[in-house]
């Protein structure tokens, strides 16, 4: 990630994961470093990101990178909640998991997994219930994901 040496350019990444175009362009002088060690919430403020999905695509994609793993598919087919690459796979697993997250939210803004893993519970609407429990779930959700990281 480290635009001056051997390393791949940051720009280069999101790309390749599928961040829009107008993010990437905001983010280009960014530098691998700055990105693994900021705090995304005001670096998308400074650089005018406001897109929800965007942020917590973002978070999960920095999160995943401090933890050294390189969203990839070998990845994305040994985690369960990477593996929801669609809104309705990932519908399932709550389904199977038993767990209930705002479904009409996750289907409104199409939720894959990988950005179920940066939301926060504040970026759920009010509506959703109780913080408390929307917190945990999302907690046993991205404890899902860290497991996987630890094998």
């Amino acid at each position: 990630l480290n635009e001056e040496k051997e390393g791949v350019k940051l720009s280069l990444l999101l790309n390749a994961i599928g961040l829009p175009y107008d993010s990437i362009r905001r983010l280009e002088d960014v530098d691998g470093q700055c990105f693994l060690t900021c705090d995304m919430d005001t670096l998308c403020c400074d650089r005018n990101i406001s897109d929800m999905i965007v942020r917590a695509e973002l978070r999960s994609i920095q999160g995943m990178l401090q933890a050294r793993i390189f969203p990839d598919n070998e990845h994305t087919d040994s985690c369960v909640l990477c593996y929801c690459t669609k809104t309705s796979l990932l519908l399932d697993l709550f389904e199977e998991h038993e767990k209930h997250i705002n479904l009409s939210f996750v289907e409104s803004h199409q939720i894959t997994g990988r950005v179920l893993l940066g939301l926060r519970s504040q970026d759920f609407p009010a509506s959703s219930g109780d913080r408390k429990e929307l917190e945990k779930n999302l907690t046993y959700f991205k404890m899902i994901h860290f497991r996987t990281l630890a094998e």
